[in-house]
Parts: structure tokens; sequence; C-alpha cells
């Protein structure tokens, strides 16, 4: 029996919230969807693969220290390797921003790890045309920012 990881790793500005939001709570007991401590698994799997990265959790205040980022990688792995050992078939992984963070390396460790569970990996990605992407990007910081235009 094929296991299958389904990772999607949609740019920012094409949905991805809704998608994360919707399958939050998919488990079909054949299929479900990772559970972590928020439904885009952005965090955890930087986290998990990206240690240079995962130091600026501290920075941005994810995260109060350094011993307790150790934890919270130590603590979502734990989660990562319990739910693969759930009996479950197919997982489903989705964290828009393995698609602007992960390199080269990032994108190695996280490929060698979930390759000793899963026989396929299927890597789902949205794109949007640039003047769409830039557009919704500047929706998103008139909406959530006071801004002025004409300075």
């Amino acid at each position: 029996m094929t296991r299958r990881l389904y990772l999607h790793i949609g740019m920012h500005k094409t949905g991805s919230t809704a998608i994360q939001e919707t399958l939050k709570a998919y488990d079909d007991g054949t299929t479900a969807y990772l559970r972590l401590a928020h439904p885009n698994h952005s965090y955890g799997m930087t986290m998990l693969f990206c240690a240079e990265q995962a130091a600026e959790l501290v920075q941005i205040g994810w995260v109060g220290s350094l011993g307790e980022l150790e934890q919270k990688v130590a603590d979502t792995r734990q989660r990562v390797e319990s739910q693969i050992s759930s009996g479950r078939q197919h997982l489903i992984v989705s964290g828009e921003e393995m698609s602007a963070r992960f390199g080269a390396s990032e994108i190695e460790r996280l490929r060698a790890f979930f390759a000793q569970f899963f026989y396929e990996i299927r890597v789902i990605a949205y794109l949007r045309a640039p003047h769409a992407y830039m557009s919704s990007a500047l929706q998103e910081v008139v909406k959530t920012r006071p801004c002025s235009l004409l300075e």
C-alpha cells in the first residue's frame, strides 16, 4: 500500500489560508491533515528544517528564547512523528512559507525526513501572475496598516 504525503506550498496570496482553514480538521480515516499548533504549517516546517531561519522566530516574538524554540522544535517533531505513525495512509502538510524560505538544503532535509515514511511525495503549488500578486499584496498592506498613498 503506497503511503503518500501531499505537500502544499502555494505562494503567498493564492488562497493558502482558506485551504488551511478548510482542511485543518480533515481526517477521513485514510488521509489526515497534519495537526500542529496552527493550521498553517509554515512555522512548524521552518522549525524542523530551517535551523538558521528558525532563530528568526525568536526575533519576531513567536517564541521568547532559544531554549523555548528548542523545546518547540522537539515538541513539533514528536507531534509530526506521532501523526505519521497513527496508521493513516496519507498526510497533508500545508505551508506557503516553504515556497519562499526553503532553499535546496532545506528542501533536501524535508524530503529526506518524509521519505522515511512516505513512498510518494506530491507537491502542490499555486502560483499567481506577477500583476495579480502585486495587486493583492498591496490590498493586504492597505487593509492591515494605515498608510497614505499621497505622501
